[in-house]
């Protein structure tokens, strides 16, 4: 089949610019005049949103939860775990290597304490009339063996990772 002589054209639809849209409610800019005379947008007693506030109690935990710890890291007794542990908390990057003292923030060791493995043991019981059976218990252990060599806020801190540690997940 030859080809056709036809030259396909394109043609613009108008579109809608920024420009031409009206905005319900705009933000106006509050004058330098009105800022300095305690005038704001709002009035001269804005509503303040109670459940934006952060609480005093909430700043105190952020704080402690930023503190810099010392944490000896196990080896591991599988010789197919990695040799490096990788932990990020929001963007806060961390590489440890297992067998070493690192300096690391709270925040890193509560993952490190939250990081559980389970499995399954079998216990051999003998009934009282006799017979044998097996109870299966479930076991959880750190994937990541560590501990605490230098905490700056010791009594507060041993307590929090006690806590941790003992939680199931």
């Amino acid at each position: 089949m030859p080809p056709s002589n036809r030259i396909n054209s394109y043609e613009r639809k108008p579109t809608i610019e920024s420009g031409n849209v009206d905005i319900e409610g705009a933000v106006q800019s509050a004058s330098i005049e009105d800022t300095a005379a305690g005038r704001t947008l709002f009035g001269a007693n804005p509503e303040i949103d109670l459940d934006r506030v952060i609480r005093t109690e909430d700043v105190d935990f952020e704080v402690f939860m930023r503190d810099e710890l010392e944490v000896f890291l196990n080896e591991s007794t599988n010789e197919n775990d990695a040799a490096y542990i990788e932990l990020n908390v929001n963007g806060d990057y961390k590489l440890a290597v297992r067998g070493d003292t690192v300096k690391m923030r709270r925040y890193h060791v509560a993952v490190l304490a939250q990081a559980k493995q389970s499995r399954v043991r079998q216990r051999k019981v003998v009934n009282p009339d006799g017979s044998m059976g097996f109870v299966e218990e479930n076991v959880l252990s750190l994937t990541y063996p560590f501990s605490v060599t230098h905490d700056p806020n010791p009594r507060k801190g041993g307590a929090w990772l006690k806590q941790m540690l003992s939680s199931p997940v």
